[in-house]
């Protein structure tokens, strides 16, 4: 499903206003794409899964200081994801 970026603007005034199926629609259009973008960067499909849901737990907390500020919601989205791998990165080489 496309979803045009008037639409996801909407969903996102939505779901800030506390509305769970607005939250529910950007999980299901963004959460393919942030998946393939970890499980690029982490590699293990299993790290990737659990590393995919955090992001969006991290988006669904911040997201009433989201402020548009010309970049795109997926944009926003996606450097959440960037934080998350690098998170992971250096925890998992403190760890090894």
């Amino acid at each position: 499903m496309t979803i045009d970026d008037e639409a996801i603007e909407r969903l996102v005034v939505a779901a800030r206003n506390g509305d769970p199926e607005a939250f529910g629609a950007l999980f299901d259009h963004y959460h393919g794409l942030v998946y393939r973008y970890v499980a690029a960067r982490v590699g293990r499909p299993s790290d990737a899964e659990d590393l995919a849901q955090l992001v969006f737990v991290k988006a669904l907390e911040a997201l009433p200081r989201y402020e548009q500020r010309g970049i795109p919601f997926g944009g926003w989205l996606f450097r959440l994801a960037r934080n998350v791998v690098i998170d992971h990165i250096r925890t998992h080489r403190e760890h090894v």
